[in-house]
């Protein structure tokens, strides 16, 4: 089965929400994640790598299929 690949714009208590059970599934991937400031200590262990301050990263990427 193919894994819908997902951007997530926002890292705050909903995105947090949404993010933790986004990666309960197996068939999805969140690959990208737009916040303000990347830095920022947070309550969701995610991948440095995925995070970024510029939310056309994921708007503009043809591989997400979800934001």
């Amino acid at each position: 089965m193919e894994k819908i690949r997902i951007g997530l714009i926002g890292l705050g208590t909903v995105g947090s929400g949404v993010y933790k059970s986004l990666a309960e599934f197996n068939n999805v991937e969140v690959v990208k994640i737009a916040v303000r400031n990347i830095n920022k200590p947070r309550t969701v262990q995610v991948p440095q790598e995925i995070l970024t301050d510029n939310p056309y990263e994921i708007v503009n990427n043809p591989q997400i299929d979800v934001v």
